[in-house]
């Protein structure tokens, strides 16, 4: 009686370990990202002069569980150091989807590209630090502005 319930025991955590390793594999790879790409660019125009751009960039199908500060702040610098148009970049805007824009329109409904906003990050152009962070909700709508990451953007 005593081998059985050890055996059982044992089958039980092996199919565990097994799903467990599937899930997180999963998870993994859902968590990958594949492609960045540039949408559009803005100018940030301050006394008469060109200051910095805004750069809206997609992430396709990336999930906001995904999301932590240290692969975001990365991603943001080494996005900034690589873009050819709109230096410096200085606030960078990332969206998992890329639905909700209007195509080569420059003025957009915000609360609805928002919808799809994984994060905004303002990046100090000189010391490449993250200087602010926005946060939105499903509906478009402003969680948080400030100098610090929430996890997982809530």
């Amino acid at each position: 009686m005593n081998k059985s319930i050890t055996l059982i025991v044992l089958s039980v955590l092996v199919i565990a370990k097994i799903s467990c390793s599937y899930s997180n594999s999963s998870m993994q790879d859902d968590c990958k990202i594949k492609e960045i790409r540039t949408l559009f660019t803005i100018p940030g125009v301050y006394e008469g002069k060109t200051a910095g751009y805004s750069h809206y960039a997609l992430i396709p199908d990336f999930s906001k569980k995904c999301m932590d500060s240290v692969t975001m702040v990365n991603l943001a610098i080494k996005y900034s150091d690589t873009v050819k148009v709109g230096n410096p970049a200085d606030i960078i805007m990332f969206f998992n989807s890329d639905r909700d824009f209007v195509q080569n329109e420059t003025s957009q409904v915000m609360e609805e590209i928002n919808k799809s906003c994984l994060v905004v990050i303002g990046l100090d152009v000189k010391t490449k630090r993250p200087n602010d962070f926005i946060f939105y909700n499903q509906k478009g709508e402003r969680l948080y502005w400030g100098n610090r990451w929430l996890p997982n953007g809530k």
